[in-house]
């Protein structure tokens, strides 16, 4: 990426590891603050402290597919509970493939 990031936040799904983890280190780099989400609370804590390392970081631990834990996730930002403030930019970055019928239950949601 050669696009700036400054004074920006991206959230990147997945960011925890694999190419997830190597678009939040460049959003960092590039002068942002990278969100990343994942499922491993470790493997999110240590992907936080590497990026930390050049930059602000923030890591999200939650099983996007669990409709309550994504609820819950989502009150937590609403309520202040956690951090930080909403104004993130989207990057998408798809690393697995997954099965439609982990996705076609959440579908009447949207």
């Amino acid at each position: 990426m050669s696009e700036s990031f400054e004074g920006r936040k991206a959230v990147v799904v997945g960011g925890s590891s694999g190419m997830g983890l190597a678009t939040a280190h460049q959003v960092v780099a590039g002068g942002g603050t990278g969100v990343i989400t994942g499922r491993d609370q470790d493997k999110v804590g240590a992907a936080v402290g590497a990026l930390s390392q050049n930059g602000k970081a923030w890591g999200i631990t939650a099983e996007l597919t669990d409709r309550d834990q994504v609820d819950t996730k989502r009150r937590d930002r609403a309520s202040g509970a956690s951090t930080p403030a909403p104004s993130y930019r989207r990057l998408r970055c798809r690393a697995r493939s997954s099965t439609p019928s982990r996705h076609n239950r959440y579908r009447s949601a949207w």
